[in-house]
């Protein structure tokens, strides 16, 4: 049976115990229906076996354990993205290494983004009953259903890193998800908003240079405001309001409000400071770019071709053409002549003779 850890002397305990592990299996369970930040719920850790249920409900100090986190020599997590943007409340900064098992088994060739259950399955024979996903991890008491759920996340964790380093080394690959694992927490640490937030939309290309700089904008501000009042993006404004703004200033706080009369969450009492907002002079940002207009027929020409050798190298390393490039990467790279800032080294270095 797992610990159930709610107390402030048996976190110090685990710490104590987990302080010289040289791996941390890790997953956590959270809320983001209505917040813009996640709400972290529960964190399960192996060690110990066959885990440690840490409630991150209850009003301890948790500064010592985000500490660990931070100080481990390697967290072993199974798609790890969201989860790690759940943790940067506790932890003081990114942690020193990151084995994704969903990445490590795409990269080793066992199959391309399976999720954890399927996971375990192949590599370990095991079959995991359907999850807990839809659960409220936020009430307690959790369910014994839940309990269980949980366990299984990090039961496996250490078996499967241990089946995929051993594969991924005889491959030469495993400083490829070393790699993805650095790239996704820096990702998770980073405070900046994303540069160039109009290129979301497929009909950007449509507007003026002026609209787009605009609609760039209003999308930070919407960002600006999302995380100040801890809402999710679309309740401050839907992305058909945001583009409608853009491509029409609204002459006044009326014009405004008819905009946004679809709007059910929208915080009216901002409303004033967005018409200010709309209506003053704004200078793009600095790494502004253009939206890209669809592929003529020579680009996709070009970008048929390149996935065609793309398609070739990965059927050679026996993995999914997926896992060494999206297309959204792709069409930036060809459009650009630059990788996304959140491409990882060993990923150009094998692409860029075939570009």
């Amino acid at each position: 049976m797992a610990d159930w850890i709610d107390k402030q002397d048996p976190l110090q305990a685990l710490l104590a115990e987990l302080s010289q592990a040289p791996a941390l299996a890790l997953d956590t369970e959270f809320e983001r229906i209505r917040t813009y930040w996640p709400k972290l719920a529960l964190m399960q850790l192996n060690p110990p076996k066959p885990a440690a249920l840490v409630d991150t409900t209850a009003p301890l100090d948790w500064q010592p354990l985000g500490q660990l986190l931070a100080d481990a020599p390697l967290l072993i997590m199974h798609s790890a993205s969201e989860d790690l943007v759940a943790l940067r409340a506790l932890w003081p900064r990114p942690a020193k290494a990151l084995f994704d098992t969903q990445i490590a088994a795409s990269l080793a060739g066992v199959g391309h983004n399976l999720s954890y259950q399927k996971l375990v399955a192949q590599m370990l024979d095991v079959t995991l009953p359907k999850g807990e996903t839809r659960s409220d991890w936020m009430k307690r008491p959790l369910s014994a259903n839940q309990l269980d759920y949980a366990i299984d996340d990090v039961r496996y964790l250490n078996e499967l890193h241990a089946a995929l380093v051993e594969r991924l080394e005889h491959q030469g690959r495993l400083a490829w998800v070393l790699q993805e694992g650095e790239r996704m927490l820096t990702q998770a640490a980073r405070t900046a908003i994303d540069s160039n937030l109009h290129h979301d939309y497929r009909n950007a290309w449509q507007l003026s240079i002026e609209q787009q700089q605009r609609l760039d904008l209003l999308l930070v501000w919407r960002e600006e405001m999302a995380r100040s009042l801890d809402r999710p993006r679309t309740w401050i404004m839907e992305h058909g309001s945001a583009f409608r703004l853009a491509e029409q200033t609204p002459a006044n706080l009326q014009a405004l409000t008819g905009v946004l009369s679809q709007e059910r969450a929208f915080p009216k009492a901002k409303a004033q400071q967005l018409l200010k907002f709309l209506h003053e002079p704004q200078d793009p940002r600095p790494e502004f770019l253009p939206a890209p207009k669809p592929a003529d027929k020579a680009d996709e020409i070009r970008y048929k071709s390149l996935r065609m050798k793309i398609d070739a190298l990965a059927a050679t390393l026996g993995i999914d053409p997926g896992a060494l490039i999206s297309r959204r990467v792709l069409e930036f790279r060809l459009r650009t002549g630059q990788w996304t800032v959140d491409t990882a080294p060993w990923r150009a270095g094998l692409l860029e003779p075939l570009l």
